[in-house]
C-alpha cells in the first residue's frame, strides 16, 4: 500500500470519528439545553455538563489532528468553530448560573441580579407574583378586601424601596469610581473630556480598541473567546448588539486571513518574549554589538525566488530577489544580452541610496519580457530597467531541519541547495503587489514562508 493511500485511510477513518463525536456532543448539548430550560426535571446539570465537556474534548482532539493532515476549507473552518462556539456558549451559561455558591443561589433564585435591574414596574409585578394564592374577591367582602390589597402595595412598596437601597445601582456605582474630570481651559483637556467613553476596550475598560487589548494575549484561544461571548459581543467585530453569522465586518486575520482580529486567531502563537527582556537587552548591548554577535551559523533570509526567464524561443532559469522597499523592477545587464532583449525605451532617474544620499542621474534601458513560475502554472509580462550588477551573494536553504518542516506544511521552494547562484533579477514594488497572494506560514523558528504566484519564498532570521 503507497504512503498516499495509508494517508487516505487515516484521514477517512479520523473524519468517520469526527462525524460520530459530533452527533454525540450534540445530543449532550441538547440535553444540558433542555435541563436549563427545566424541560428536562430528572436529569442533573452538573452531571451532563461534564457529559459535555468529555464530548467536546474529544472532538476538538479529532479536529486538531485532521488539521494536521489536511488544510481546513472555509466551509470545514466554519463548521469546526461553530462547535466549539456551541461548547463556549454552554460553558458561560454553566459558569454563570450554576458554579455560585450555595448561599447566593437561595437569593438568586428569586431576586436574581438581572431582576434586581429591572425597572420598579416589574419590581412591583414581582411582588405581587406572591399573593397569588390569595382568595377571590368576593362581592360580599369588598371594602375587606381592598383594605387588604392596599396594605400589599404598601408592604409591596417598602420591599421595593429596600432592595433598591440594599443593593444599589450597579451602574451609578461604577461611575462613583471614576476620577472628576477638572475643567481645564485648553484644548488638549477639552478634546480628553470630551472622548471618554469612545472606543471602549470590552476586556478593560479602557479607552483603546478591543483588538488592541493586551489584557487577554496571553490566555488561552478559548479563554478569550469566552471572554467575548460572556459580554455578549461579536466573534468578529468585537461589537456588542449581534452574533458572528449576521455581522457584515470586512475584518480580515493578519495571521491566517480569515474573518476574525488577531487576537482570537486559534494559530496566533503562545511564546512571545516579554517586554521586560527586551528592555534589558537594549540597555545593555547596542545595535553593533547585537550584529557582530549573532552566531556565525545562522543566516538571515531575503525573499529570493527561483523563475523561468522566457523571451521568443529562449529560457533561462535565474534568481530573483524581492524587494518591496525598491520602487522599480531590475535585470543584470548580461542576462539582457543572453536573451537576446531589445529596449521598448529608455529612463533616467536617480536612485535614493541607504542614509539619504541620492546617486547621479543615468540613463537606464527598459525591456520587457515574460516571466512564469518553474512548474508553468503562472505566467505574467514584466518590464525592468537593465543594470550592471544588483547584489552580492545571498545564501540558498540548505538547512535540514527548516526544509523538513516546511515539507511538513505542504511548502516546497525554489531556492534550495549549498551553491549560491547569483541574483539576476529584483522585483521591486511595481511587481510585487499583483503577484502576493497574502498567505503567511509562520515557522517554528519565527521564519515567515510567503506564497506568490511564482511559488514560496522565505523571510527571515534562520
Amino acid at each position: 500500500m503507497t504512503q498516499k493511500a495509508v494517508q487516505a485511510e487515516i484521514e477517512a477513518k479520523l473524519r468517520n470519528e469526527r462525524t460520530n463525536l459530533r452527533r454525540l456532543f450534540t445530543v449532550s448539548a441538547n440535553t444540558f439545553d433542555d435541563i436549563h430550560h427545566k424541560i428536562d426535571k430528572v436529569k442533573d446539570i452538573h452531571v451532563q455538563y461534564n457529559k459535555v465537556v468529555e464530548k467536546a474534548e474529544r472532538l476538538f482532539k479529532v479536529d486538531d489532528e485532521i488539521k494536521e493532515c489536511i488544510i481546513f476549507t472555509d466551509e470545514e473552518y466554519d463548521t469546526t468553530e461553530s462547535y466549539r462556539d456551541r461548547f463556549t456558549e454552554i460553558r458561560v451559561v454553566y459558569e454563570k448560573q450554576y458554579t455560585q455558591d450555595e448561599s447566593s443561589s437561595v437569593v438568586s433564585s428569586k431576586y436574581s441580579h438581572d431582576n434586581l435591574k429591572l425597572p420598579k414596574l416589574r419590581m412591583k409585578e414581582l411582588n405581587r407574583e406572591d399573593k397569588e394564592d390569595d382568595p377571590v374577591v368576593s362581592k360580599d367582602k369588598v371594602l375587606e378586601n381592598l383594605m387588604i390589597f392596599l396594605r400589599h402595595e404598601v408592604e409591596g412598596e417598602e420591599h421595593r424601596f429596600l432592595a433598591e437601597t440594599s443593593f444599589g445601582d450597579g451602574m451609578k456605582r461604577k461611575e462613583s469610581r471614576k476620577p472628576p474630570l477638572r475643567d481645564e481651559p485648553t484644548a488638549a483637556t477639552l478634546i480628553a473630556n470630551t472622548s471618554v467613553g469612545r472606543n471602549q476596550c470590552i476586556f478593560c475598560e479602557r479607552t483603546h480598541a478591543s483588538q488592541d487589548c493586551q489584557k487577554i494575549s496571553n490566555l488561552a484561544y478559548e479563554d478569550r473567546k469566552g471572554q467575548v461571548m460572556r459580554k455578549r459581543c461579536c466573534l468578529v467585530c468585537l461589537k456588542p448588539g449581534h452574533m458572528a453569522k449576521r455581522c457584515h465586518s470586512s475584518v480580515k486575520c493578519l495571521i491566517c486571513g480569515r474573518r476574525h482580529y488577531a487576537l482570537l486567531c486559534p494559530d496566533l502563537r503562545k511564546d512571545k518574549i516579554s517586554s521586560k527582556s527586551r528592555e534589558v537587552d537594549e540597555e545593555q548591548y547596542s545595535t553593533e554589538t547585537l550584529l557582530t554577535n549573532l552566531p556565525l551559523e545562522r543566516k538571515i533570509y531575503l525573499k529570493a525566488i527561483t523563475v523561468r526567464l522566457r523571451h521568443k524561443n529562449k529560457e533561462v532559469c535565474v534568481r530573483a530577489l524581492m524587494d518591496d522597499g525598491s520602487h522599480r523592477s531590475y535585470i543584470v545587464k548580461s542576462l539582457v544580452a543572453e536573451l537576446d532583449l531589445s529596449p521598448s525605451g529608455t529612463e533616467v532617474l536617480s536612485q535614493g541610496l541607504f542614509g539619504g544620499g541620492i546617486s547621479p542621474s543615468m540613463e537606464y534601458g527598459r525591456f520587457t519580457v515574460t516571466v512564469e513560475s518553474l512548474d508553468r502554472k503562472y505566467s505574467t509580462s514584466m518590464s525592468f530597467l537593465d543594470q550592471p550588477k544588483i547584489c552580492s551573494t545571498l545564501p540558498r536553504i540548505s538547512d535540514r531541519n527548516l526544509i523538513a518542516e516546511l515539507a511538513f506544511r505542504g511548502i516546497k521552494l525554489t531556492g534550495v541547495g549549498q551553491d549560491t547562484p547569483p541574483i539576476r533579477v529584483l522585483m521591486g514594488a511595481d511587481v510585487l503587489g499583483r503577484i502576493l497572494t497574502g498567505r503567511i506560514e509562520i515557522l517554528t523558528s519565527g521564519i515567515s514562508a510567503i506564497e506568490t504566484l511564482l511559488g514560496w519564498t522565505i523571510l527571515g532570521l534562520g
